[in-house]
């Protein structure tokens, strides 16, 4: 499948956050592993959705930083992608405690339990405010980036632009491009 096939669309957080509540609690209120495996498969997939749209709204964005669809599809996820956060801190907090946990690590294996973990440590609901500025700061660094304009062989070109020929065979072009 190619990437201009890759059907884009918008998350609204609000169906995101009611989508979720029904997921942890279908996982949660599992009354056997089967049932609670089955939960996690779809909580992965809702995971799996979202990172695919964010990861779109990120190279959309990368690649052409003055188209303003794209600019405005990457500024609604710097605004959502900490609320994103934390439904995902919630639902590693429910895995660490599920009540099957030791039938997920036989078959999932330990490191899962200690990626999650790590994960905890590193984010917390009260640091919202500095992941959305982390990510204001981030957007205008990308976007300084990609206004930066070299004419090289005749062509203009972005720093992004430039990265293919550090690996010419060329070394004159090699050369010319560093």
């Amino acid at each position: 499948m190619k990437f201009s096939e890759i059907e884009y669309k918008r998350p609204d957080i609000n169906v995101l956050s009611n989508d979720f509540k029904i997921l942890i609690n279908k996982f949660s209120n599992a009354k056997d592993f089967d049932e609670q495996q089955e939960s996690l498969k779809a909580l992965y997939d809702f995971r799996n959705k979202f990172q695919t749209m964010y990861s779109i709204s990120n190279i959309n964005y990368t690649v052409n930083t003055k188209d303003q669809q794209f600019v405005d599809e990457y500024k609604h996820f710097n605004e959502i992608k900490p609320k994103y956060d934390s439904l995902m801190s919630q639902f590693t907090k429910e895995l660490m405690a599920s009540k099957f946990r030791d039938k997920i690590e036989q078959k999932f294996g330990k490191h899962l339990f200690d990626i999650k973990e790590l994960s905890l440590k590193t984010f917390d609901d009260s640091i919202m405010d500095e992941l959305k500025q982390e990510t204001d700061l981030s957007t205008e660094y990308t976007t300084l980036l990609s206004s930066a304009k070299i004419n090289f062989m005749d062509e203009e070109k972005t720093l992004n632009g430039m990265i293919p020929f550090e690996g010419e065979l060329d070394p004159e072009i090699r050369k010319k491009a560093s």
